[in-house]
């Protein structure tokens, strides 16, 4: 029996109303950590084993093991924690099920809010978060929670209240956090199972992608790590599949190492660099790139980086060939290399690339640079400008063009300014940094409208 079936079987019918006992409960919220701390003591060699366990076999064989070993809610509620960025569905069934069946336990009710919150349901969300805030006043996650909330909600003064309560200047990285906590990445280890799965089957194109994801592992959007356990069980996969004598599984492993190579001095670094990738006989005097563009421009940045490579004569010698390799793979990651090698070297990039990078391989960044690089020639009507936003409907950045055009020719900025903010807070996506403090500003600039 799957985790759904296991579930289904645990939730009576009359709890399946949820919205209703949202609406209708007034328990007085209690607490209930020295039971949570129990259950998560009793949990942790399960937790341990389903570490091990989705470093080498499929995640829901994983996930069923695991939710065998949670019999109460106490239990489910650590369960549900520990799969919140593993997958989305178990832990909102899992939440859900500890919320409703005991709707006055405070921290039940407020990570089911969060999942509420993540799945784009505002109004049970923010009721549950006000529910909460009742009894803890003054937290700035909830603040922030509840400002994107209503925001969403189109109550627009009320979040403008509640933003001005979490006090972005000077509580940034608790509101970043809590920005990150409904809207960061979640999809990483479903992506690495999928990818896992399509390596076993032969598919091997995948492998450097799965790698190159292993490697470069985000905890959030400017932390990331090398995912050793992962790294160590795809490496063997992809020597299996690939052959550890192919060139493909070759790449992968001087890959790795150089990632692994310790920055700290940049000169013993620098030397290493450039051993490794001529020994291998990659990149340096006209040696073939690697086939993955995500890793081909790691590499490439890196022995630029460190001194390997000039980064004038790489595009010289080489850059058409980047763009070749890019366009005949269809390869965004290689494209991207291409203009940034431009930009750092010419200080602009032809606006047909970056055309072709939208049209053709679908990537916002590349619609991004080219509305921006449009500068004054762009209008906040323009055509062209209204298609891109249909397609990547969730971009801050092309709102963030729109809205600027706005300002310059004398349009009414309100309306504009409220929906920029509902995207910059699902992405970030107009802060160099992927940080708040975008939004700070667009408040501000908010607040002055009429």
């Amino acid at each position: 029996m799957n985790w759904q079936s296991q579930l289904r079987k645990k939730i009576p019918l009359l709890l399946l109303f949820a919205g209703n006992i949202i609406i209708c409960s007034a328990q007085a919220l209690t607490s209930h950590n020295p039971e949570i701390g129990a259950a998560r003591e009793k949990l942790n060699p399960a937790f341990k084993d389903f570490g091990s366990c989705i470093a080498k076999s499929e995640l829901r064989q994983c996930m069923d093991e695991l939710i065998k070993k949670a019999p109460d809610n106490y239990s489910q509620y650590n369960v549900a924690g520990l799969l919140f960025k593993a997958d989305t569905a178990a832990s909102y069934r899992l939440h859900q099920q500890a919320y409703l069946t005991q709707p006055d336990d405070e921290d039940f009710l407020l990570q089911y809010a969060i999942e509420l919150h993540r799945r784009g349901q505002y109004e049970q969300a923010s009721q549950l978060y006000e529910k909460y805030l009742d009894k803890h006043p003054g937290q700035v996650s909830l603040y922030t929670w509840l400002t994107d909330c209503y925001m969403n909600l189109d109550k627009t003064a009320k979040a403008m209240e509640l933003w001005a309560k979490a006090g972005q200047p000077k509580n940034q990285s608790s509101v970043d956090a809590a920005i990150n906590t409904i809207y960061g990445k979640s999809d990483n280890i479903a992506k690495r199972n999928a990818w896992r799965v399509d390596l076993t089957k032969g598919q091997k194109s995948i492998a450097p992608t799965l790698i190159y994801l292993d490697a470069n592992w985000k905890l959030d959007p400017n932390n990331k790590i090398m995912e050793e356990d992962f790294l160590t069980a795809d490496m063997d996969l992809a020597k299996q599949k690939l052959d550890s004598t192919s060139a493909a599984f070759k790449q992968l492993k001087v890959y790795i190492a150089i990632k692994r190579l310790s920055k700290e001095n940049r000169t013993a670094m620098r030397d290493s660099v450039k051993s490794i990738l001529k020994a291998a006989g990659l990149i340096l005097e006209g040696k073939p790139l690697p086939d993955n563009g995500a890793i081909a421009s790691d590499l490439v940045l890196t022995a630029i980086t460190t001194g390997v490579l000039d980064e004038k004569v790489l595009v010289n010698t080489r850059g058409p060939e980047i763009l070749k390799l890019a366009k005949s793979n269809k390869d965004a990651d290689m494209l991207s290399l291409y203009t940034t090698l431009l930009a750092g070297t010419k200080g602009a990039v032809d606006p047909a690339i970056n055309k072709m990078g939208w049209k053709e391989f679908k990537d916002e960044r590349f619609a991004a640079a080219y509305f921006i690089g449009k500068g004054e020639n762009n209008k906040h009507n323009d055509p062209e400008l209204a298609q891109a936003m249909v397609d990547f409907p969730g971009s801050a950045i092309l709102y963030w063009v729109k809205i600027n055009c706005a300002r310059v020719e004398g349009k009414p900025m309100k309306a504009l300014f409220i929906e920029l903010i509902k995207r910059e807070f699902k992405t970030l996506g107009s802060d160099p940094n992927h940080s708040s403090t975008g939004l700070q500003s667009y408040f501000g600039y908010l607040a002055q409208q009429k």
